[in-house]
This record gives structure tokens, sequence and C-alpha cells, in this order.
């Protein structure tokens, strides 16, 4: 490989770029009580889409028996079954469709921990009468059947106004 002027100052751009593209990759994990699973995850990674990516995602196991709540990720893909793991590409805004179903005599719980999220990304819990910011609440006691929505996006920069 030439050594030139042009190479020299170009890589430690690429470099900080494939640092900052990596920073984006995340797994998060939301455990569950009083359901038929104990922990959902969701995450970014390179190479993933939105759609169903073999060794990435993983099936939802069918709801158990009694008065067990239901927790899963929408399909990605009508003909697919829900899922337990969903991971999606790196590219932002991203959205992750929970569906949830509580027990019949019991609270259906989800918890997280906000200091396990990338700090340059913003989490947003939304639906079923709930809005949240996932880094500033840890846990979501959910008590009717319906729809949540995780969105994923950058932080975006506080403005400021200055009147005169």
């Amino acid at each position: 490989m030439k050594f030139t002027l042009k190479t020299a100052l170009l890589t430690p751009f690429f470099c900080f770029f494939a640092v900052f593209l990596h920073a984006q990759e995340f797994e998060a994990k939301i455990l569950l009580e009083n359901a038929h699973l104990g922990e959902l995850l969701f995450g970014c990674q390179a190479g993933a889409t939105a759609g169903y990516d073999r060794g990435k995602d993983i099936f939802c196991p069918p709801g158990g028996i009694g008065d067990t709540g239901l927790v899963w990720f929408a399909a990605p893909q009508a003909d697919l079954p829900s899922l337990y793991k969903d991971i999606k590409g790196c590219e932002f805004p991203q959205r992750w469709e929970l569906q949830v179903q509580p027990p019949q005599r019991k609270k259906l719980i989800l918890k997280w921990e906000p200091q396990k999220l990338p700090g340059e990304l913003e989490f947003q819990l939304t639906g079923n009468g709930v809005d949240l910011d996932m880094k500033k609440v840890a846990e979501l006691t959910v008590t009717a059947k319906g729809t949540l929505l995780i969105s994923v996006r950058k932080n975006q920069p506080e403005t400021t106004i200055e009147t005169k």
C-alpha cells in the first residue's frame, strides 16, 4: 500500500467512524415477572436487519398453562412466529413492538436496568396508556392486554432559544 497524505488524513476518520458505529450496538434485557418467559432480549447489531435474522433472533416459545402472563416481540414477517430475542440493524431510529397480556389474578411486571442502556441513545416505551423514558424508569406494571412500543433513537441535542 502506498502511503500518501490522503491516507494519513483519512485513516483516523475511518477508525473514529468504525468505533462510533460499534458504539451503537447493544443488547438489552427485560426481566419478566408472572409471565411465560423469564426475560426478553432486544438490541442492535451490525449486519442485522428489521426482518428475521437466523443466528441473531430467537423465536418465542408458546405460552404457559394456567394463570400466566404472555409477553413477546411481534414477528417481523406475517409468516413467522413471535420472537423472544429481536436484534435489528444499527440504523436509527428503531422500534420494537411488544405484545403484553397480564395474567388474570396477578400483575405482569417488566424490569430493566437503565444504567446498562447505551448513553448515546434514547429509549422510549409507549402504548397501552404508557409513555416513559426507559433510562429514568426501571420497571413497568402491566394491567391490561395491549401493545407497547420500544423506540430507540440517537440522543437529540438540547436546543436553547435565546430571547432578547
